[in-house]
């Protein structure tokens, strides 16, 4: 899957709104499923997703070698998707919710960055050996 980056994207949004934003193409997460990923120590992460109606787990894509992916969060308006790396100089990445795949965003600036949330005003916060820090969702 060829990813373009698009300039600016409107999102028509569960409330109806219509936000410009700049993001890459990829797929939202959906609103009746909970997405986790499985780090199989330090070198393997699986993205997956649990369908609240259907009662199913679905993996989302192919085991991603190599990645030491240990945050994922759901951006409030947009439903991004977006992880982060566990390992010296943490990146942080958008994750399409179909397939999985990663998109490089930038190097967020810290070490080890395991967990990840998002304040219901947009912003990203993250958890890292450093302490609590907020983290810039447009470069890292």
């Amino acid at each position: 899957m060829s990813k373009i980056p698009i300039k600016t994207l409107y999102l028509s949004l569960c409330l109806s709104a219509i936000l410009p934003i700049e993001v890459w193409a990829v797929s939202p997460a959906r609103c009746d499923t909970v997405y986790a990923v499985h780090d199989a120590g330090v070198a393997d992460s699986q993205f997956f997703g649990y369908n609240l109606s259907k009662q199913t787990i679905n993996t989302l894509g192919e085991l991603h070698r190599n990645y030491d992916i240990e945050g994922l969060a759901v951006h409030p308006q947009t439903h991004i998707l977006y992880a982060s790396s566990g390992k010296a100089n943490a990146q942080l990445y958008t994750v399409d919710a179909k397939s999985g795949e990663l998109s490089v965003i930038g190097n967020i600036g810290f070490d080890d960055v395991v967990g990840l949330a998002f304040h219901p005003n947009g912003s990203l916060w993250g958890w890292s050996a450093q302490g609590l820090l907020q983290i810039d969702i447009a470069t890292g």
